[in-house]
This record gives C-alpha cells, sequence and structure tokens, in this order.
C-alpha cells in the first residue's frame, strides 16, 4: 500500500537551535487522490519534548474560488496562504471523531515540494499509541509554514494505513 505521493522534512539540531521558537521536528506528509481541485492530506509530525511521540491527522482538501475565505467574507482563513482560492484541509482525527482545524497546501517545483500551511492549532491523534487518543497541538508562528520535500512512497505507508480516509 503505496501513497500517491509522499513528502518529508526532518530538521536538524542546528537548524532547531537557530529557530528556537520552532516546536516542530519534523513533518510527513501524503497526499493521496491529488486532483486540480483538492486531494486527501495525512499530516504527521514530531514535536520538541515528545520523542516518543509522533501525532497525525487527516484532511479532506478542496480549491475553489473562495475556500481560503472566511465566512464573513472579510480575511484568509489560512492567512500565510495569500491566494483567496488556496487549496485548504479540513482536517479530523482517524476515526472521523473530532474536526480537527484547517491546514492547506501547495505543490511546489512540479511536485517536488510541498508547501504546507497550518492554521494556528490541530486536533491530532498520538500515532502508534495502543489507546490513541485526540490531542490539542498548538501550531506557533514558527511552526505554521513548513516546505517539504518528495521522498519514497513507502516512507508514508504506516500514515496511510493508520488514516485509510475518507
Amino acid at each position: 500500500m503505496s501513497a500517491e505521493a509522499c513528502y518529508e522534512r526532518v530538521y536538524d539540531g542546528a537548524h532547531l537551535s537557530r529557530n528556537s521558537a520552532q516546536q516542530t521536528t519534523s513533518i510527513r506528509a501524503s497526499l493521496a487522490k491529488p486532483r486540480s481541485d483538492g486531494a486527501i492530506l495525512r499530516i504527521e509530525v514530531a514535536r520538541r519534548g515528545q520523542r516518543e511521540s509522533r501525532f497525525s491527522a487527516l484532511g479532506d482538501c478542496s480549491g475553489h474560488p473562495n475556500s481560503n475565505v472566511l465566512g464573513s467574507g472579510e480575511g484568509l482563513v489560512i492567512p500565510t496562504m495569500k491566494r483567496r482560492d488556496a487549496i485548504t484541509c479540513i482536517m479530523t482525527t482517524a476515526n472521523l471523531d473530532e474536526e480537527g482545524g484547517t491546514a492547506g497546501y501547495e505543490l511546489l517545483d512540479g511536485g517536488r515540494g510541498l508547501r504546507i500551511h497550518i492554521q494556528d492549532s490541530m486536533v491530532m491523534q498520538q500515532t502508534g499509541a495502543i489507546r490513541a487518543r485526540n490531542v490539542p497541538i498548538a501550531f506557533g508562528p514558527a511552526d505554521r509554514v513548513f516546505d517539504l520535500r518528495r521522498v519514497d512512497a513507502v516512507r508514508c505507508d504506516a500514515l496511510a494505513k493508520a488514516h485509510p480516509g475518507f
């Protein structure tokens, strides 16, 4: 079971020392069923101080003329994404039992890269736990935009298995 596209970024100690406010130490993402107006996005993060824990979430993504516009019509859902028609994702946990926040993505370099945007918080599920629990994760200003590089799809197999999709 290989994810259709897998992306990853692991931050080394030098980067984390220079960016002390950043809490994310690694991020992995897969895109399944990609189409011009969206996809299924799976995200997994590791955070400082939580060495043994990884957290993941699943998102249903779409892009249309106002997909990144607040319901009031004023302002953007994800301010780091400047386009009103950006592809945004409603995130949830693996059990589909709790809405988990909003993320978005942009493909870079013809699909060789992926830029993930996270609103400000997300309910994620502890990955690999015997009794997985939903955990609210706060993403501060240093943890809202991530540039990932495409890696071998098998690196996302466990993530795809944990979050089979909608």
